[in-house]
């Protein structure tokens, strides 16, 4: 399905088919081996706008904040990339990842996870000093530029 969606009109036919629902709950489900799968192809669907509302309006945001607390080193690095794309021109997006409990998971991934997590979550931060609330949040939490260096 990745493939098929390298495409911008087979994105937009797999969210309109339905295609983001069962990828989102196939983010949810641990232990399936299809999680990371599922985000990536999620990740390809966040580049366009209808797939960005689908994401959201299936859940797919409180998905992804799980996936960065339980999901794999490589899930949670695609979590961070799709909620990027999801939260970049959106600030009813970035304050839905706040409800979710978004804030505290990205904080640990940035003290404890990969050196491509803490770059992730970084840019992450680095992304929006100006669009939201969130680098205040982060900047008193951790200090992500000596990570930036690494």
């Amino acid at each position: 399905m990745y493939k098929l969606c390298s495409v911008r009109q087979n994105k937009e036919r797999a969210v309109s088919a339905g295609a983001v629902k069962p990828l989102v709950e196939l983010v949810a489900e641990e232990g399936s081996g299809m999680a990371d799968k599922a985000m990536v192809v999620l990740n390809s669907l966040a580049g366009i706008e209808e797939g960005k509302e689908a994401i959201v309006e299936e859940g797919g945001i409180a998905a992804l904040v799980e996936a960065i607390e339980d999901g794999s080193v490589k899930g949670k690095e695609f979590a961070v990339l799709t909620l990027v794309q999801l939260c970049a021109h959106s600030v009813n997006n970035r304050g839905l990842l706040v409800r979710e409990g978004g804030i505290p998971p990205l904080v640990a991934l940035s003290q404890n996870g990969s050196v491509r997590a803490k770059h992730k979550v970084c840019l992450f931060v680095a992304s929006y000093i100006f669009l939201s609330h969130l680098y205040c949040c982060f900047s008193v939490m951790f200090n992500c530029c000596d990570v930036l260096t690494e």
